[in-house]
């Protein structure tokens, strides 16, 4: 836990502590930012949601996301591998 810096980011009205290293600090309000935008969208389109049930589809927006992209990494790299297994086969 060398090198981490106090920091607090705001997510619907309310500040969480956090320690960040020096690259996660440099990406800390640009987060912040994303999820106030998407908190904001949220009740744009859905009038009567609460701020909580706005957490929770940021939540699993991102889990999904996240999710997809580990799927597009797995296959990028079995591709890569088959590749180079097609070429060592020559």
């Amino acid at each position: 836990m060398d090198n981490l810096t106090k920091s607090k980011i705001a997510v619907g009205g309310k500040e969480f502590p956090l320690r960040l290293n020096k690259e996660e600090l440099k990406s800390a309000k640009t987060i912040e930012n994303e999820i106030a935008n998407k908190i904001k969208t949220f009740q744009q389109h859905y009038a009567n949601m609460s701020l909580q049930d706005c957490l929770a589809m940021i939540c699993i927006e991102q889990a999904f996301t996240i999710q997809n992209n580990k799927l597009h990494s797995e296959n990028a790299v079995v591709d890569i591998l088959d590749t180079v297994e097609n070429e060592l086969a020559k």
